[in-house]
């Protein structure tokens, strides 16, 4: 009997240490909805031959929740991107056979100068952050998951025009009036994107820590970070069918249209990701709860 009373003794003493845990744990965590706002770089990461890519600018809104606890903090959200990209590649050479205004045959000549593929994508992303805290610097590194549900790429090529006649030795150039000249033309193509796993960090300071719960002001922080991130998974495919960058319009043979090379070749084994760097703003609201000592302490 004795046995069984020192095991009760026990087992209580055990709960209300545990309680008595439990009961500091929610005192000194503290529970934040949040809004933030990025703005930065963004660019597509690729190894595709002969390709040159150059970055672009990007922003994103996000709601969240946030818990800080001690020197630990986590971070969960739901975030829209938006970042553009483009890419061009080295100069090429396109001739065809036409008949010109009068009916001769001629050989046309189309000097690319500048093809470039630029991408634009609207992304909705889950991220989930752990790091640490103190002293208002904090510091934290997870993962984003994130789908593209619109995106399209707008190409554009400018090109100069040149003409051979059989008869003739030097080619027709400079000539406006007879369509051999420079032009610049653009287009539009649909994309599809794969949902991507991205590794996000940032690293920043609580800018205002207002921890004193009011009729008129709220336990309330605005931080501002470094943020990056960067993808771990190639987010094009391309197509299986390769087809050429551009077309030709059959009534106007002077016009090239451009097409998407992302979405006009093979990508399946090459490796494309994004990369997005830039300055993370955070506004915290909080969570007023049963334990919350909203009294001025430091957070």
């Amino acid at each position: 009997m004795k046995k069984w009373l020192v095991h009760i003794v026990l087992l209580l003493c055990v709960c209300t240490a545990q309680a008595e845990v439990w009961k500091q744990f929610n005192v000194l965590t503290k529970h934040y909805l949040s809004l933030t706002g990025e703005v930065g770089y963004y660019s597509l990461l690729e190894n595709l031959p002969d390709v040159r890519t150059r970055g672009g600018a990007s922003g994103a809104l996000g709601l969240g929740y946030e818990m800080r606890y001690n020197k630990f903090w986590f971070g969960i959200g739901l975030d829209l991107q938006y970042g553009s990209s483009s890419m061009t590649t080295a100069g090429f050479g396109i001739d065809r056979a036409v008949y010109d205004t009068q009916g001769k045959l001629v050989q046309f000549h189309y000097d690319i100068k500048d093809y470039t593929d630029t991408q634009n994508d609207l992304r909705v992303g889950v991220p989930i952050l752990f790091g640490f805290y103190t002293n208002g610097i904090y510091g934290g590194a997870g993962l984003r998951f994130s789908f593209a549900p619109y995106t399209f790429s707008a190409p554009s090529v400018t090109y100069y025009t040149r003409g051979s006649y059989e008869k003739y030795i030097d080619d027709f150039e400079d000539m406006p009036n007879h369509f051999y000249t420079e032009y610049t033309t653009k287009g539009r193509s649909e994309l599809k994107i794969r949902p991507q796993a991205s590794v996000i960090a940032e690293l920043g300071y609580d800018i205002l820590n207002k921890e004193r719960m009011s009729a008129y002001a709220l336990c309330s922080v605005l931080k501002v970070a470094l943020y990056a991130e960067y993808g771990l998974n190639s987010c094009m495919n391309g197509t299986k069918d390769e087809s050429e960058v551009y077309s030709i319009d059959p009534s106007n043979p002077t016009q090239l249209i451009p097409s998407s090379y992302y979405a006009n070749k093979d990508l399946r084994k090459s490796r494309i990701v994004p990369l997005f760097v830039g300055i993370k703003i955070t506004f915290m609201l909080r969570i007023k709860t049963a334990d919350c000592r909203c009294d001025g302490g430091a957070i």
